[in-house]
C-alpha cells in the first residue's frame, strides 16, 4: 500500500512504546525529546498587547451586539 516506508535511522527518531491499558486495549506513546522536538522549527505567535489592538483598530466600529446570541446557544441543564 505503500503507507509505511523503510527509512535509515536518522538524528530526530522518537522512541515508541505500546503500554497495555486496564481494559485491555493499547495506548501508543512516544517519547520525543530524544531529538525531535530540537528538529522541528519553532513558530511564536505572541499575542497582541492592547495598545497594538487599538492601534490596529483605529477606525474601525467594533459591534458587540453580534456576541449576544452566542450566549443563547449555549444550554446549562438543571
Amino acid at each position: 500500500m505503500g503507507i509505511l516506508t523503510l527509512v535509515e535511522e536518522t538524528d530526530w527518531v522518537a522512541l515508541i512504546f505500546l503500554p497495555k491499558k486496564l481494559n485491555k486495549q493499547v495506548r501508543l506513546c512516544a517519547n520525543f525529546s530524544t531529538g525531535l522536538n530540537k528538529a522541528l522549527m519553532t513558530n511564536a505567535y505572541p499575542t497582541p498587547s492592547p495598545e497594538d489592538l487599538h492601534e490596529a483598530l483605529e477606525g474601525w466600529v467594533v459591534d458587540t451586539l453580534q456576541l449576544r446570541p452566542v450566549r443563547r446557544l449555549c444550554e446549562v441543564s438543571d
